[in-house]
Formats: C-alpha cells, structure tokens, sequence
C-alpha cells in the first residue's frame, strides 16, 4: 500500500475545505522530515507530496495515540543530535508533543509543550 492509499481520506477532507498545508503537507511531510513551509517555494512541497505520496507506506514504530499522558520520553530534532530526556504529552497531526524542562501534566501549564521532530519511548534506550 502507498502512502497516497494510506492517507486518501485525510487528502480528501484537506481539500474538501481544510488548510492544505496546514493540515496535511506540515504535519505527514515537512515536519517529520525536519523541514517546514517557506512560504515561497510551493513547487518544492509539490515534489515533495508527489515522491511521499507515491512512496511505500510504513506503520509507525510506536502507535503514540495509545501512549499515556506524562510517559517518559526521549526527543531530538536531528537524527544526529542528542535525545533529550521529556515526559509525553500528546500526538496531533502526526507531531509528538512533549512537556518542557521535563514537567509533567501535574507541573505544566496545558500551553508548556513543544512538538518534537523526532521522539522514542525512554523504555527502549
């Protein structure tokens, strides 16, 4: 199955009346690849949702939607850099949220999480 099979209803209900690249182009291309919009060069994403859409569809390692809030985490924004220890906090869009500064749902405000680039169970180090 291809990523283009595997994400059909999401395409459809993005362009039925969603904000394309808000919704779909962000959060399954761009940021996962550690890229984000540049607001110029649309021709750029245009390759990029073409070779993603005709690409091979991979199930996800870890399923974060069965993740429990305040699990611990390790997150990083490059493959190369170090992971960094941080509690989970939530998925959307495809974007694994982590609390700051290593609070917790019990000592963060709701607003003080970042979305990570790229994140893994602490469990598995």
């Amino acid at each position: 199955m291809t990523n283009g099979e595997k994400y059909s209803d999401e395409l459809a209900e993005v362009i039925m009346g969603g904000n394309f690249c808000e919704n779909f182009l962000t959060p399954y291309i761009l940021f996962p690849a550690g890229l984000s919009c540049c607001d110029r060069s649309c021709y750029r994403c245009l390759d990029l949702l073409k070779n993603f859409l005709k690409s091979e569809y991979v199930e996800p390692a870890i399923d974060w939607s069965k993740i429990l809030v305040d699990t611990p985490i390790l997150v990083s924004d490059t493959e190369n850099d170090g992971w960094i220890k941080r509690h989970f906090a939530k998925i959307e869009n495809g974007v694994v949220y982590a609390w700051n500064e290593g609070k917790t749902s019990f000592t963060a405000k709701a607003h003080e999480c970042t979305g990570w680039y790229h994140a893994k169970l602490a469990e598995d180090e």
